[in-house]
């Protein structure tokens, strides 16, 4: 492929990467790195090669070399000390071109991206301003991620006023068009209280029957609501002999009870 160059090389101990082409969210994982440079150790007691893929980078006409990918392994040789050169395969071109190869690196091998590496390619993208007029469709290509995924992080971006918000966009074909706007999501409906059936109050009077008397002769037992008002009333309606008899039969029901 012309403007590659698959023998190119950098010194571990040297160079010093942009981190401004880290797509990782949390930077470079020193636990990996540690393990890594394991390997290197026991490849260099051994005389070895290089044993993992090559680094990738961009080289511009001033010889500058633009590392994008392999982040993780140039941390694994410096911890190794490993002193012969680091294989690299280099593109032609310039800090563009750097940083676009570098906001989908990972998208296909090594490490799977979180959410969080995703978001942050898309932040990316988004802050180059000759970038942020693209469609969400060209920056989900640019990202490898989805045209809802930059939807969503353009517009949460544009609410606090990251980014400038727009309403055109250019696509893949260069022609300008409507930005297509995430929906606004209905207000939650007010939940009105239900409402809750009243319970008739127990009467203060307490529903009994009339016991009758095992001595007498069955009577048919009547339900009889009543109260201390009511049995008073009743008792003041009848003469001294027969609210003695009522207070005497009341003592026995009551002591049946």
């Amino acid at each position: 492929m012309a403007g590659v160059n698959e023998n190119d090389s950098l010194l571990a101990a040297e160079y010093e990467p942009n981190e401004r082409f880290q797509m990782r969210a949390g930077g470079t994982d020193q636990t990996t790195a540690e393990e890594y440079a394991d390997v290197l150790r026991e490849a260099q007691k051994f005389g070895g090669p290089w044993p993992f893929p090559k680094l990738e980078g961009v080289r511009d006409t001033g010889s500058v070399l633009h590392l994008y990918g392999g982040f993780t392994r140039l941390a694994a040789a410096k911890l190794a000390d490993w002193s012969d050169p680091v294989p690299v395969r280099s593109l032609r071109g310039d800090d563009d071109l750097a940083l676009k190869m570098a906001l989908k690196e990972n998208a296909d091998h090594g490490v799977r991206r979180t959410n969080a590496d995703k978001r942050k390619a898309v932040e990316t993208a988004l802050l180059v301003p000759w970038w942020s007029g693209k469609s969400d469709r060209e920056i989900a290509g640019m990202c490898a991620v989805s045209h809802e995924f930059v939807r969503k992080v353009r517009g949460e971006l544009e609410d606090v006023g990251t980014v400038s918000t727009v309403d055109t966009v250019v696509g893949r074909d260069g022609v300008e068009q409507p930005r297509r706007k995430s929906k606004a999501k209905p207000a939650p409906k007010e939940k009105k209280p239900r409402p809750v059936a009243s319970r008739p109050q127990t009467p203060r009077s307490v529903e009994r029957h009339v016991v009758e008397d095992p001595t007498e002769e069955p009577t048919t037992t009547l339900p009889w609501r009543f109260g201390l008002s009511d049995l008073e009333s009743v008792l003041v309606a009848l003469d001294a002999d027969e609210r003695s008899e009522a207070k005497r039969r009341l003592l026995e029901i009551a002591n049946r009870l």
